[in-house]
């Protein structure tokens, strides 16, 4: 027996705590005005986000603190191994050189401390415990697991049948020919730097994840680099769902890399939780020949590209991905009922995507941040998204409270039911709509369901289609908004389905002639729309005795001018009977307020009713 000392055990407790949300009513009701055309309608009150403030809730519960154990790097008093075993006995095990064969766990408080190890074991699993294992990476030690070989059968190198804990400040490679570790309870990620390549399977695999002071590198797999699945039993006992299983947890002191996947960056049955930390994460596509119109590509140039779901009718001539490869995505339950028969469960409003802090840097062809029919909360830290598809999409609510977001490159930027802008700063490129308020559901319901409410922020939108389209109604009380809009007289800088409130804020929206709509007129902040003769490009900026008090230049925010024949304006300092100087690129207007939508310049093509 070798005797080892280090320092004192030390205690990690994770807690998180989440700010409850609630959402501000709406006032307007009644008409709704559209400039050639009528419409009514309403916003109905905000949606119950009860379930994300229920994460905050159940965090202490679920996360609560981790105990000695976990947190133990001493290996004082270990059993030295330098071969393949059975371990039989509960206690500290000091692995070191070259081991060919398993390490196998059969006792309970089992703590395996890795100290410049090899570990291999061809095609089948490397270290495999039936219990809640322990395994730290002593400082400065770098070790290996592998169990790929030339026709090797695909086995989990990590595996075990209750939770798995990796610690300590050393470094661990591990090169799995089916998923790099599995644990069937939780993997907590408590220190130390991992490495994984996977085969066929997951980088981590569990039924939950919570991951705080570890680096994790993921740097191929077939699958999900972080999986968390909850397990079968649990869901035959409770169908429902239970939100402590299926949840993955990054705290603030975590680094994750996440390259050359085939799957999702983060995959989790019921919620993720990002309190900070860096993450970055590059997917990869798997396309096959479209069999349906539903999320259809063309290929052109050696670039795939979404198409319209209008174009999309000619689905043989498209490619659809094989699978999906998003960035981060909740909400996708399957197991098997009690005769066998498999159950997905997609439907289920507690799904939930939170992001309170941290860096977080996606590049994907799938969706960037994606919720099945749940909710996503943003409260902080920077995220920068470049996709083909959505950057931001939630099946039902999504909220923007603070932040630094960018979306560089996308289909369409942010997609949900009912999408609340509070503030931040956004930044918006999309090939189709810049923010859109949507669902599945029949053109009646969408005018009660949907709708886009912005009360603060700084939000920016470069859009080839819509750049604000909602399936119900609009209001803007606060922030600024400023969106260079389509060149295409088929979209509109602003479009909505049932009318656009403005009480507060800043507004500025150019863009087509075509199909302009207007503020409604039972707005309480005035607006101006300026129609022009011909297309122009430049500043837009309004001033009043010399003091200026709005501008926008595109191209300084995008990179880029950008042509315009329609511009509305709006800010608080608009007052009936008052005159400003509004300028559109090389030409100035001198404006004079004489009703609460002050039209200047040519007629226009017409309002139209909205659009998905």
């Amino acid at each position: 027996m070798k005797i080892f000392k280090m320092a004192k055990p030390f205690m990690i407790v994770l807690f998180f705590s989440l700010s409850l949300v609630f959402l501000a009513g709406c006032d307007f009701n009644g008409e709704w005005d559209h400039l050639g055309g009528g419409g009514t309608g309403e916003i109905q009150e905000d949606a119950d986000t009860d379930n994300i403030e229920n994460i905050g809730e159940e965090g202490s519960e679920i996360i609560a603190d981790i105990d000695d154990n976990q947190t133990d790097t001493d290996y004082q008093d270990s059993v030295s191994i330098q071969s393949a075993m059975k371990i039989e006995e509960s206690g500290k095990y000091y692995l070191s050189g070259n081991i060919s064969g398993q390490i196998n766990v059969k006792a309970e408080n089992v703590h395996l401390i890795l100290a410049d190890v090899t570990i291999t074991n061809l095609g089948k699993k490397v270290i495999n415990s039936d219990y809640d294992l322990i395994i730290t990476l002593a400082d400065d030690t770098e070790n290996k697991i592998s169990n790929i070989g030339d026709d090797a059968a695909e086995a989990n190198a990590i595996s075990g049948s209750g939770n798995i804990t990796i610690n300590g400040g050393g470094n661990l490679s591990v090169f799995g020919s089916k998923s790099c570790i599995k644990a069937d309870g939780i993997f907590y990620g408590l220190g130390g730097s991992l490495i994984l390549e996977a085969g066929s399977g997951h980088g981590i695999s569990a039924d939950s994840i919570i991951a705080s002071g570890i680096q994790i590198s993921v740097n191929s797999a077939k699958k999900d680099a972080l999986h968390a699945e909850t397990d079968d039993s649990v869901l035959l006992l409770d169908p429902t769902f239970s939100k402590k299983r299926g949840f993955v947890y990054i705290a603030p002191t975590t680094i994750i890399n996440v390259k050359n996947i085939y799957g999702d960056g983060i995959q989790a049955d019921t919620f993720v939780l990002i309190d900070g930390g860096e993450i970055t994460i590059h997917t990869l596509p798997t396309w096959v020949k479209a069999t349906s119109a539903d999320g259809c590509y063309k290929l052109s140039g050696g670039v795939y590209t979404k198409v319209a779901k209008d174009e999309s009718t000619r689905y043989t001539s498209f490619f659809q991905l094989d699978q999906s490869c998003k960035g981060i995505k909740v909400g996708e339950i399957d197991y098997d009922d009690l005769e066998g028969v498999e159950q997905v469960i997609y439907d289920n409003s507690e799904y939930s995507l939170v992001i309170n802090g941290g860096i977080i840097n996606i590049d994907v062809v799938d969706d960037g941040l994606h919720t099945n029919s749940g909710d996503l909360l943003i409260s902080g830290g920077t995220i920068n998204i470049s996709t083909s598809d959505d950057g931001i999409a939630a099946d039902k609510n999504l909220i923007i409270s603070d932040g630094d977001i960018e979306v560089s490159k996308s289909y369409e930027g942010i997609e949900a039911e009912t999408i609340s802008l509070k503030g931040g700063n956004i930044k918006i490129t999309s090939l189709d709509d810049g923010i859109n308020a949507t669902n599945d559901e029949s053109e009646a319901i969408q005018k009660q369901k949907c709708y886009i409410k912005i009360s603060g922020g700084k939000i920016f939108v470069n859009s080839s289609g819509d750049g604000i389209d909602s399936n119900g109604g609009v209001v803007i009380s606060g922030g600024e908004v400023y969106i260079a809009g389509p060149t295409s007289g088929a979209d509109a800088a602003l479009d909505s389905e049932t009318g656009i409130i403005v009480s507060g804020g800043i507004l500025v929206a150019a863009g087509s002639s075509g199909m302009v709509e207007t503020p409604a007129t039972n707005s309480t902040q005035y607006c101006v729309l300026i129609n022009l003769q011909s297309s122009t490009s430049g500043k837009i900026s309004v001033s009043k005795s010399s003091t200026t008090l709005l501008s926008f230049d595109c191209s300084s925010i995008f990179g880029s001018n950008k042509n315009y024949q329609s511009v509305v304006v709006s800010c608080p300092e608009f007052a009936l009977g008052e005159t400003f100087d509004i300028t559109t690129g090389s030409k100035t207007t001198n404006v004079s307020i004489s009703s609460i939508i002050t039209k200047v310049g040519n007629s226009v093509g017409g309002g139209r009713p909205g659009g998905r």
